[in-house]
């Protein structure tokens, strides 16, 4: 299983949607962490509510509200030397996409899920969720992807520079390729069972 993250200004007024919708999202928590940051003590703070595995099929998701950002978002952890800027999206296999998509219909609505004939995308702003059939991610990514299994098998990022993160992947030794969609790969086998793209 995988454990995503959806962002929102209110998380209370989120679980009262999912509420909504039939979705029977946990009570709302509220709590604290402190932030070493030098001789400036900070503390992020953070209201989340959960979703029950069986609204997101696949993976695991919360809602988080960040009532302090700045504690978060901290520049010296917003650079990673591989260029990612972001997530992309995730990739999971099911044995039938098309049973995923009710389920998330009812979660996030229609107009963020979509379905094709052997794919669901499922679009939450600032990253996707593609549910697709072994064979679709064989035809995307052939031997680059794990052996077939259901689940999570592919994890995208996105990035400044591809020509960069090509550059500095292969002066750390990790083989790369190039994928289906110009990105650059790396393989299951090199990146802990799911096809890591770099878009």
């Amino acid at each position: 299983w995988s454990s995503d993250v959806c962002s929102s200004d209110l998380a209370g007024a989120a679980r009262a949607a999912f509420a909504a919708a039939g979705v029977d999202a946990s009570e709302t928590v509220e709590f604290s962490r402190p932030v070493d940051h030098g001789e400036t003590p900070l503390e992020a703070r953070f209201t989340v509510t959960h979703l029950p595995p069986d609204a997101t099929p696949g993976t695991r998701m919360f809602v988080c509200q960040q009532h302090t950002p700045e504690a978060v978002w901290l520049p010296e952890y917003l650079h990673h030397a591989n260029g990612s800027i972001g997530l992309e999206g995730l990739t999971l296999v099911a044995e039938d996409p098309s049973s995923y998509a009710t389920v998330y219909l009812q979660a996030f609505g229609s107009d963020i899920v979509k379905e094709t004939e052997d794919a669901v995308h499922i679009d939450l702003g600032r990253g996707r969720v593609d549910v697709v059939t072994a064979a679709a991610m064989a035809s995307r990514y052939g031997d680059l992807a794990a052996p077939a299994r259901t689940g999570l098998v592919g994890l995208s990022l996105q990035v400044s520079d591809r020509d960069a993160t090509r550059r500095w992947l292969v002066d750390q030794a990790v083989p790369v390729s190039s994928s289906w969609r110009g990105g650059v790969v790396v393989d299951a086998e090199h990146a802990c069972g799911v096809v890591l793209e770099f878009l």
